[in-house]
């Protein structure tokens, strides 16, 4: 527990994916909370809209992390490189305006809800993170 509140991030002044790569000791309150959440689950009074709200939070969470990496694979081979990757003019956005573009992105990808996409992957590594995705 001591270790996943240990703010090591505030200690980098490089890039961003350093910074990010610094905050993943944070993910060790997972461990913790795991045994807390099917405490809170079994002792529920109505433990069907428990499991409903923790499988909206696992979609978001999931998609949190594919629009991330969705982004790294743009800063990585280029915005506008291929089809897949966004338009270079977001490369000049907001990060509110990235954030949502690869959170609509990864949403698309999973539920194909906005309609189906026209950015289809066409290199190995577009190609291997659909799959996973």
């Amino acid at each position: 527990d001591l270790i996943s509140i240990l703010p090591i991030d505030l200690f980098y002044w490089g890039n961003v994916w350093g910074h990010c790569l610094l905050r993943l000791n944070r993910l060790l309150r997972l461990l913790h909370s795991y045994d807390d959440l099917n405490k809170w689950e079994l002792e529920s009074v109505h433990p069907y809209y428990y499991l409903l709200a923790k499988l909206l939070a696992i979609v978001i969470i999931l998609n949190h992390w594919f629009a991330c990496i969705y982004f790294a694979l743009a800063y990585y081979q280029g915005f506008g490189y291929t089809d897949m990757m966004p338009e270079p003019y977001i490369f000049n956005e907001t990060i509110w305006m990235q954030y949502t573009t690869g959170f609509f992105w990864a949403t698309n990808a999973i539920t194909r809800v906005g309609g189906s996409s026209h950015r289809n992957p066409t290199t190995p590594i577009e190609i291997g993170y659909m799959l996973f995705v």
